[in-house]
C-alpha cells in the first residue's frame, strides 16, 4: 500500500507500511518568535503561538522578523554585503499536529529536516526527542517510541544563534548566505522496519569491481534472522549483478561487506561520460522489508606524484569557488533549479571543478554535479584560526566531517575534502583529524587546509594528498604577485613555485580582479529575500553626480580587463608543466566581504556581457593551445616569434593533427600563416608543438594583430592580441606647445591661441589619483590601501587614438603607460571636458580620474595627458606610439574641442607650488620593470 497524506488545517494524516516512501511534512505550521529565549523554560505546552508560516521556508522569505531599517549610503554599512529584508537571530518555535495510524506502533519512525541553521530541538507530545546541530547534513530524529496512534503534536525549536566559534566561513555568515531561521529543504516523516539497512557505502575498486558495505540496525530488542538481496543495475538499464544470502541472528548495529563484479569493462564516470550505476539492497525479516537504493559512478580518483588521475587519466582541475551565494533566497538551493544553472553555466565556460569554500552543499548539488561530470571539493564549515585549541569546536568539526562523508560519500563528484579555508592552529591536531576522516572514507583525496597564511600554506603537510597554495616556499603560483610588475609576456609560468611541491598542487583563489558593479542587476533583487543596498548607494551617488549613464561602460570596460587578466592567470598555470589545477575567485561575483565584484558573471550566474562562454572555454577548456611570446608589443623592424605548445586534458590522446596558425589584422586580413603536423598529443601540459616566425616589415601602420592557433577540424582554438608599431616615424610636432604644468606659461600660450599639450607630473597636479594597470584586488573597501582604479574606459573612436589602436578597455599595450600612473580628478568641475581616456574609479568613491582630456580655453586648444609619453621612448614603444598619435591629432584640423573651460578653472587643476614626490623603492621588480620605470603595485595579503 502506498502512503498518502491528508491535511486539514494543521493536521496531517499518515498511513503506510514498513517500506513506505517518506511522507511530506511541508505545509502550514504555527509560529512563535522567542526573542527573549524563554520557551524552553516555559515548556512547549505553555507556548503562545500567534502566527503561522508555510514550511519549508525561512523567516526572511516569509516576511517575519525585524524589517531592514538601513538606508543605502556609500560606505561600509551598505557595501559590506547584501542585506536581509527581514532578519531574526534567536530561537523560533514551529508546531503542527499529525495523525499517526495504529500499524506504526511496531515500526521505527524517522523525521528528517534537510537543512537547518544551526540547532534544532524536537518535542513529540511534549516529550523532547533530542537536539541536532549539523550545518551540513539533514537533522534526523527517531520518533517511534514517542508517537501514539491518532493525533500527535510536533513542536520544533530552531535556534540560529552562533553555537561555536567556527570562523567567518560560508556555512554560517551574512556575507553570502544569510543567518536565516527556518527549514530550507525537505521535511519528511517515514515509517521503517525495526531491522533495516541503515547505511550503504559503495566503493569502486580496481579491476571493475564494487565493494559494498552495509550498516544494519536492529532496534526490536531481539535477534532477528534476515535474507539479504543486492542488485546492481547498469547505467543503460538492466541488472548486471545479483547477490543473495541469508543472515543469522542480527542484534543492534552490525556491518557486512562484500565485493561484486561489474561485468567486464565498467562504464567509467568522468567529466566526459558522467553515467552512474544503481544499487538496490533489500533486507527481509520478521520485522518487515527494508529497501535502500543509491547510485555510484565507477570513478577511481587518485594522486600520483604531482598529477591527479581520474580512472588513470591525468586531469587538470579547472575550477571556481562556490561560497553559498544565492542572492534571491539567502540560502542554498534545495530544489535543484539553481544548481542546474550553476553547473550548466560553469560547464559552458569550460569548468570541470567546484570548490565549496568552508561549507558543504546539500544533496541536490551533488546529484547535479554527478549528472554534469564535475569534480567537487567539499570543506568543513570551518575558517578557524585555532584548530586543535578549542576542544568543543574540534569535536564538532570531527563529527561534522563524519556526517558529511556518510551522507554524501557515494557521489562520484565528491573527490576532494578539505578541513576548511586558510586554517591555522595546532598543525599536528589538524593532521590527526585528517587521518581520522581518511580512515572513514579512503576513496577521496584530503588536504588539511585550503591554503593558510602560515608555514602550512607554503608546504604540504604529512597527511595531505594534495596541496592548495597561492605562494609556496619556492615562489608564487598565482598572478597577483606579478602582473603589475612584469612587462606583458607569455613566456613565464609557475615552475619556480611548483619546484618545492611533491604532491598535486592546485592554485588558491586565482584572480580576484575587481570590476565595477553591474547596476543593471538591481531589478533581480526585487521580490527576493535580500536588498543590494550597496548597489543602490552606488546608483544614487552616480545619479547625484550626473554620471549614472556611464555605469554600464564602467562595468563593461573594467570587466573586460578583468577577463583579460583571468586569461593570462589561467594560461600561466596551464603553461606550468605538472600543475594539477586552479580554483578561480571567481567566475561569478561575490556580493559579500565589502562587495567583491570579481566575476565575469554576476552573482546570479548571469552574463555581464564581458566575454562569451565559448571564448572563455578556449583558454579554460579540456584542450588549450598556448603561445609563449617574449612580449605583446613589437616594432615593425622585428620578426615576430612564438613557441607554440598545448595543454591537453581531454578524454584521450590526439593523433595525426594539424596545428594551424595565422596573424590577422582587425579586418581579418592574413599577415602571416602556417601549419604544423603533429603525430600525437599526449595527455598533460607542456606539450611542445613548434616555433613560428613572421617578419613584420609589411605592417607599415600602427596595428593590432591577432595570433590565432587552432587544431584543424575541431573547435580547439585560442588567440592573443599583439601590437605592431612603425619604427621610423617622427615623434615630435613643432606646431604644438608642450608644457609640464599650469601657470603663466600655460595661460599665455592658450590666450595666444596655441595648441597646448600638458604633460604634468603627479607633484604638480592639485587633485591627483594614483592608478595602476591591474584593477583593485578583491574590494576597495576590504583593502583600502591600494590604488583605486579598475582599469580605464576609452573612447576608442576618438581621433586622438587614430594612430594608436585600442579597445574601449585597457589591453596589454597599455601596460607600460599605466602600471605606475596617475590621473586628475575632474569630478568637481561643473563643466566636464571631453575625456577620451578616463580611469574607472573604485565604486565607494566614484571620482572622475581623467588621464587624457581636452578643452577649448579662450582662443587656444588644450589637451592634457597624465600618462608618461616622455621618457625612455626608445624602449617604451607603446608610449612612443601614443605620443605620435596625440601629436598627430593635435596638429590636425580634427583637434577642435567643443567644451570650454576658463583659464582660471584650468590653472586651478594644478598646484602653484608642486609637492616633492615621495621616494619609491624599485625593490622586487624584474629588469624589464626597472628599465621601464615601473614601481610596485598593490600586492595582496591575507583575505
Amino acid at each position: 500500500m502506498n502512503h498518502f497524506i491528508k491535511m486539514t488545517g494543521l493536521v496531517m494524516t499518515l498511513c503506510g507500511y514498513a517500506s513506505s516512501a517518506p511522507a511530506d511534512l511541508s505545509g502550514q505550521w504555527k509560529l512563535m518568535l522567542d526573542q527573549g529565549d524563554g520557551g524552553v523554560t516555559a515548556s512547549p505546552a505553555c507556548l503562545n503561538f500567534t502566527d503561522s508560516i508555510h514550511l519549508p521556508n525561512t523567516l526572511t522569505l516569509a516576511g517575519k522578523g525585524q524589517p531592514l531599517a538601513l538606508a543605502p549610503e556609500l560606505g561600509k554599512a551598505s557595501l559590506v554585503n547584501l542585506h536581509q529584508r527581514f532578519s531574526f537571530v534567536g530561537p523560533a518555535w514551529y508546531q503542527r499536529d499529525i495523525e499517526v495510524p495504529g500499524d506504526w506502533s511496531d515500526r521505527d519512525v524517522q523525521l528528517e529536516l534537510e537543512r537547518v541553521l544551526w540547532e534544532s530541538r524536537l518535542w513529540v507530545n511534549g516529550t523532547e526527542a533530542g537536539m541536532r546541530d549539523s550545518l551540513s547534513t539533514p537533522h534526523r530524529y527517531e520518533l517511534g517510541r514517542l508517537l501514539r496512534p491518532g493525533r500527535n503534536t510536533l513542536t520544533l525549536r530552531i535556534d540560529n544563534r552562533e553555537k561555536l566559534p567556527i570562523g567567518i566561513g560560508h556555512a554560517y555568515t551574512n556575507a553570502t548566505q544569510t543567518i536565516w531561521n527556518g527549514v530550507a529543504g525537505k521535511m519528511t516523516i517515514t515509517a521503517v522496519s525495526r531491522l533495516r539497512v541503515d547505511t550503504l557505502r559503495l566503493r569502486p575498486e580496481v579491476g571493475g569491481n564494487l565493494k559494498i558495505t552495509l550498516g544494519m540496525l536492529n532496534s526490536s530488542g531481539k535477534p532477528l534472522a534476515a535474507r539479504l538481496a543486492v542488485r546492481v543495475l547498469h547505467p543503460d538499464g538492466g541488472v548486471i549483478s545479483e547477490t543473495a544470502k541469508s543472515l543469522d541472528a542480527i542484534s543492534g548495529e552490525s556491518t557486512d561487506s562484500f565485493t561484486v563484479s561489474l561485468g567486464g569493462a565498467p562504464v567509467e564516470w568522468s567529466e566526459f561520460d558522467p553515467r552512474k550505476y544503481t544499487v538496490e539492497v533489500t533486507l527481509e525479516s520478521a520485522a518487515g522489508t527494508s529497501v535502500i537504493r543509491d547510485s555510484f559512478g565507477y570513478r577511481l580518483f587518485k594522486a600520483e606524484g604531482r598529477h591527479l588521475l581520474v580512472n588513470d587519466r591525468q586531469v587538470f582541475l579547472r575550477g571556481t569557488l562556490e561560497c553559498c551565494i544565492f542572492p534571491k533566497t539567502g540560502h542554498p538551493d534545495m530544489v535543484g533549479n539553481e544548481w542546474e544553472k550553476i553547473f550548466t553555466t560553469a560547464k559552458a565556460h569550460g569548468l570541470n571543478h567546484l570548490r565549496f569554500h568552508s561549507w558543504c552543499p546539500p544533496k541536490v548539488a551533488f546529484e547535479t554535479a554527478d549528472k554534469h561530470g564535475f569534480y567537487l571539493q567539499v570543506e568543513l564549515p570551518n575558517w578557524s584560526f585555532k584548530m586543535g585549541q578549542l576542544p568543543a569546536v574540534d569535536a564538532f568539526f570531527q563529527s561534522e566531517g563524519e556526517r558529511i562523508l556518510r551522507e554524501y560519500g557515494n557521489h562520484p563528484s565528491f573527490v576532494l575534502f578539505s578541513l576548511g579555508n586558510e586554517l591555522t592552529g595546532d598543525l599536528a591536531a589538524m593532521d590527526r583529524m585528517l587521518g581520522h576522516l581518511k580512515a572513514i572514507d579512503p576513496d577521496k583525496l584530503y588536504t588539511s587546509t585550503s591554503f593558510a597564511f602560515s608555514p602550512r600554506g607554503q608546504a604540504a603537510g604529512p597527511a595531505d594528498d594534495f596541496f592548495i597554495s597561492q605562494q609556496t616556499s619556492s615562489g608564487w603560483v598565482r598572478g597577483q604577485g606579478f602582473l603589475n610588475q612584469t612587462a606583458p609576456n607569455t613566456l613565464s609560468d609557475y615552475s619556480p613555485g611548483l619546484s618545492s611541491v611533491a604532491v598535486p598542487l592546485v592554485t588558491h583563489e586565482v584572480g580576484q580582479y575587481n570590476n565595477y558593479p553591474n547596476l543593471a542587476e538591481l531589478p533581480k533583487y526585487e521580490g527576493g529575500a535580500l536588498r543590494a543596498l550597496g548597489y543602490e548607494a552606488i546608483r544614487d551617488d552616480l545619479l547625484r553626480k550626473g554620471r549614472l549613464g556611464d555605469a554600464a561602460r564602467y562595468t563593461r570596460d573594467s570587466g573586460k580587463l578583468a577577463a583579460l587578466l583571468y586569461k593570462e592567470d589561467v594560461e600561466r598555470a596551464l603553461r606550468t608543466k605538472d600543475q594539477a589545477g586552479i580554483q578561480l575567485l571567481d567566475l561569478h561575483d561575490f556580493p559579500g566581504q565589502s562587495t567583491a565584484t570579481v566575476g565575469i558573471l554576476d552573482a546570479f550566474w548571469d552574463s555581464k556581457g564581458l566575454i562569451e562562454p565559448a571564448r572563455f572555454r578556449e583558454f579554460f577548456g579540456p584542450t588549450v593551445p598556448l603561445a609563449r611570446m617574449a612580449k605583446m608589443t613589437w616594432a615593425n623592424s622585428e620578426t615576430f616569434m612564438a613557441d607554440l605548445e598545448i595543454a591537453h586534458f581531454g578524454k584521450q590522446a590526439l593523433t595525426h593533427v594539424i596545428v594551424e596558425w595565422s596573424l590577422r589584422d582587425e579586418t581579418g586580413a592574413v599577415k602571416a600563416k602556417g601549419s604544423i603536423p603533429v603525430a600525437e598529443i599526449t595527455l598533460g601540459n607542456g606539450v611542445a608543438l613548434g616555433q613560428i616566425t613572421a617578419p613584420l616589415a609589411g605592417v607599415t601602420t600602427a596595428s593590432q594583430l591577432t595570433l590565432h592557433v587552432a587544431i584543424a577540424g575541431t573547435d580547439i582554438r585560442n588567440s592573443w592580441p599583439v601590437w605592431v608599431y612603425p619604427n621610423d616615424q617622427a615623434v615630435s610636432s613643432p606646431s604644438i606647445e608642450i608644457v609640464k604644468t599650469g601657470g603663466p606659461r600655460l595661460a599665455e600660450a592658450l590666450e595666444a591661441g596655441k595648441r597646448v599639450l600638458v604633460l604634468p607630473d603627479r607633484a604638480s597636479v592639485a587633485h591627483p589619483l594614483d592608478a595602476r594597470f591591474i584593477p583593485v584586488f578583491w574590494s576597495p573597501l576590504h583593502f583600502p590601501d591600494q590604488p583605486g582604479t579598475l582599469g580605464a574606459t576609452i573612447d576608442n573612436r576618438h581621433p586622438v587614438f587614430a594612430a594608436f589602436p585600442t579597445d574601449t578597455h585597457t589591453n596589454w599595450q597599455w601596460w607600460e603607460l599605466l602600471a605606475t600612473s596617475f590621473a586628475m580628478d575632474l569630478d568637481h568641475l561643473t563643466t566636464k571636458p571631453v575625456m577620451p581616456l578616463c580611469f574607472v574609479d573604485k565604486f565607494d568613491r566614484n571620482a572622475l580620474p581623467a588621464a587624457i582630456w581636452e578643452a577649448k580655453v579662450g582662443a587656444g586648444r588644450l589637451l592634457v595627458c597624465t600618462l608618461d609619453i616622455d621618457s625612455n621612448l626608445t624602449r617604451r614603444i607603446a608610449a612612443r606610439q601614443l605620443r605620435r598619435s596625440i601629436l598627430a591629432y593635435m596638429a590636425s584640423p580634427l583637434f577642435a574641442p567643443e567644451r570650454e573651460l576658463s583659464v582660471e578653472v584650468v590653472n586651478s587643476l594644478f598646484r602653484t607650488t608642486p609637492i616633492a614626490p615621495a621616494a619609491e623603492s624599485p625593490s622586487g621588480l624584474n629588469a624589464d620593470a626597472r628599465d621601464l620605470g615601473i614601481v610596485p603595485g598593490f600586492n595582496d595579503g591575507a583575505k
